[in-house]
C-alpha cells in the first residue's frame, strides 16, 4: 500500500506543509528553550539581604549584573547578619538601595550604573541597578543598604542576552519553513510552465 512513491501532486502539497510544520515545531520548541533558560538563570542568581556587610567570595571573575528584587525569596544567613530563610513581594514601598562592594585592602571595584532592563517571573520581580566586572578571584564584602527590609540584591548574568540566541534560532526556524514551502511549492509550476 505505502510501497508506491508519492505521485507529483502530492508531493507538491506534502512538502510545503510538512516545512511549514517542522519550521513552526522548532521555532516554538527554541523559544520555548530560551525562556526556560532565562527562568534558570534568574532562579539561581546569587542573592544578598539589605542592612547587612555580607561577605562573598567570586570563584570565577566576570561580569555581574546587579538587580533590586521587589519579589524573592533570600534563603538563610548565617554570620553578623543571620536570618532565616524568608519570602517578600514588596508593592508598596520602592526600595532606595545604596551598594558598595570591598575588598579586604579596601579597594571597591566601581559599580557602573545601569537602567531599563528589568524581570518579573519565575517567582522574582527585580530591576536593574547596575554591573561591575570582577578582575581577579577573591573574598569580597558587599554592604548593601535600603529603605525597606522588603527588597534583596540578585547578582548575575545579563537576563536580556540569554534569550536573544534562541530567539533568533526560532525566526529563522520558521522563515526557513516557510521560505522551503514557497519554493516546493513555486519551483514545480515554473517548471509545468516551460
Amino acid at each position: 500500500m505505502f510501497d508506491e512513491p508519492l505521485e507529483a501532486p502530492t508531493r507538491r502539497v506534502l512538502l510545503p506543509i510538512l516545512s511549514v510544520v517542522i519550521g513552526l515545531v522548532l521555532a516554538i520548541g527554541m523559544f520555548r528553550a530560551g525562556e526556560t533558560k532565562v527562568d534558570n538563570a534568574i532562579q539561581t542568581m546569587l542573592r544578598l539581604p539589605v542592612g547587612c556587610d555580607t561577605d562573598l567570595i567570586i570563584q570565577k571573575p566576570g561580569r555581574f549584573y546587579i538587580y533590586v528584587e521587589t519579589k524573592s525569596a533570600l534563603p538563610a544567613f548565617e554570620g553578623s547578619c543571620a536570618s532565616g530563610a524568608r519570602s517578600f513581594d514588596n508593592r508598596d514601598v520602592e526600595p532606595n538601595i545604596t551598594m558598595e562592594i570591598r575588598l579586604p585592602t579596601g579597594d571597591a571595584p566601581p559599580i557602573f550604573a545601569e537602567d531599563g532592563e528589568s524581570y518579573d517571573r519565575a517567582g522574582f520581580r527585580g530591576t536593574l541597578l547596575g554591573r561591575v566586572r570582577i578582575s581577579n578571584a577573591a573574598t569580597f564584602t558587599v554592604v548593601v543598604r535600603s529603605n525597606t527590609p522588603d527588597a534583596a540584591i540578585a547578582l548575575g548574568p545579563e537576563i536580556s542576552d540569554l534569550s536573544h540566541g534562541w530567539r533568533t534560532g526560532a525566526a529563522i526556524s520558521l522563515v526557513a519553513g516557510l521560505l522551503i514551502a514557497t519554493v516546493t511549492r513555486v519551483v514545480p509550476r515554473l517548471r509545468e510552465d516551460d
